[in-house]
């Protein structure tokens, strides 16, 4: 929302007749806290696209954008069913930082704009007007946009200010130019279907963050090889069995 480019994506397209060589998963759009496994992909049917890197991004949009966040209640038990809420991300329209391109390098005073997760739509008490984020998807064109901020905007209290109002008409316009027309995410797509230069990309992409050494690499590439069962399921099991017995 403060017009902040987002960092790049790595994709890899893949040709039909290679699709099936490996453990594809889907991404968490509806996320359970505490879950590690992703579900794995069904790609009957499908062009397929892997995201090399730029996964934690991938999975925030998604969750924020058209899915949910389910989180435990504190002192509940995560077997009883009422431990757990289903939340999704809202906007506050009235909350606006002062200065949105603060050049202050120190994070902890950012002001920043009223995203919240919440089970329900939150009562518009005095000084509140909330949206969930979500529903700026089905607004692409101008028009329809438009009648949508003027709904949103006739929900303001009676006893509004108009400053209030201008708040809330920028914050919406924010929202729908971030998602339908700022080109804010950058890509690669790698369309050459040689794995070992693919491992390549993504190893010399991720130079400047995290080392992999070359059992990382070397695991990766031969967990993403097998074929008659799930590397990712049998390596996190063996690890919980170990730590279980230990």
């Amino acid at each position: 929302m403060k017009g902040f480019p987002i960092s790049s994506f790595l994709f890899w397209d893949v040709n039909a007749e290679n699709k099936y060589n490996w453990q594809t998963y889907r991404f968490a759009e509806n996320f359970r806290q505490g879950e590690i496994h992703n579900e794995h992909a069904n790609l009957d049917g499908l062009k397929v696209t892997l995201v090399l890197d730029g996964q934690q991004r991938m999975t925030s949009l998604l969750i924020g954008l058209r899915g949910s966040l389910t989180e435990k209640i504190k002192h509940k038990r995560s077997s009883s069913l009422d431990a757990w809420r289903t939340k999704k991300l809202y906007l506050d329209l009235l909350i606006e930082p002062d200065n949105i391109f603060d050049e202050d390098e120190d994070e902890r005073d950012e002001q920043l704009f009223g995203f919240a997760f919440h089970e329900h739509k939150p009562a518009s008490l005095p000084g509140q007007l909330w949206v969930r984020v979500g529903e700026i998807l089905e607004y692409g064109d101008r028009e329809s946009f438009e009648t949508f901020k003027a709904r949103q905007l006739s929900n303001l209290r009676q006893d509004a200010t108009q400053a209030e109002r201008d708040i809330a008409a920028r914050n919406l316009d924010r929202l729908h130019r971030m998602v339908w027309a700022d080109q804010a995410i950058c890509y690669y797509t790698e369309e050459l279907q040689d794995y070992d230069r693919v491992l390549r990309i993504f190893v010399r992409a991720n130079d400047a963050g995290t080392k992999l050494s070359k059992s990382d690499l070397m695991m990766s590439m031969i967990s993403s090889r097998w074929a008659d069962i799930s590397a990712r399921e049998e390596i996190v099991n063996l690890v919980l069995e170990i730590n279980e017995g230990g």
